[in-house]
């Protein structure tokens, strides 16, 4: 090697171990910037399993995970509470009533009263009635409850854990495209391990 190209590679080593010298070594996992899993974070989220494959397999599956998708609230039926009722796609917001809904609506449904039949002009068939004054205004409330207690907190329950699972999945894929194709400025590194931890007791 010539002089000359001594001197590139030593300043290109000393340009390295310069630039190593800047980044601080992570000390903790829960201060570790990028992707990081513990096991228990993975208890009762559908469509995940650990080592599938069994002892006596030769290929080793530490991690799968299903593609899920996103399901849809449960479908209100009852003819009383449907007119009314607001369902959000979000687990995370409980469904609404509406202060009014559009008398046509609730001709439709066959839930308009006679006594609204007689407060509403023929000629305005798309008069707004009001939830207040809404002479089953009660009985919409305790469906609306009954609904928001049964059907739609247990679907709301499921859901969040799904949402975990496709929230994990696209971090593991885009982990994986990171590994595959050198995305980002520094290397990267997949750590899979276990850990001991030590119980400290006034015994001990």
């Amino acid at each position: 090697m010539s002089l000359q190209a001594e001197r590139l590679s030593a300043l290109i080593e000393f340009c390295y171990q310069s630039a190593r010298l800047r980044g601080k070594p992570t000390a903790t996992i829960s201060s570790h910037g990028n992707f990081s899993l513990y096991e228990n974070d993975l208890s009762g989220i559908p469509g995940v399993r650990l080592n599938s494959n069994g002892l006596d397999s030769s290929d080793e599956i530490w991690l799968s995970v299903d593609r899920l998708h996103e399901s849809k609230p449960p479908t209100v039926t009852n003819e009383w509470l449907k007119p009314w009722i607001a369902i959000s796609k979000s687990p995370n917001e409980e469904p609404t009533l509406k202060s009014n809904v559009d008398s046509r609506v609730l001709i439709d449904a066959g839930t308009k009263t006679d006594e609204e039949d007689a407060l509403l002009p023929i000629i305005s068939p798309e008069t707004l009635v009001s939830l207040e004054e809404y002479p089953e205004r009660s009985k919409v409330l305790a469906l609306h409850q009954e609904y928001v207690k049964g059907e739609w907190a247990a679907w709301a329950t499921n859901e969040k854990k799904r949402l975990k699972a496709i929230r994990l999945y696209s971090q593991l894929f885009t982990l994986k495209q990171q590994l595959e194709d050198g995305i980002g400025e520094a290397q990267l590194e997949l750590v899979w391990g276990i850990g001991i931890g030590i119980w400290k007791t006034e015994v001990c």
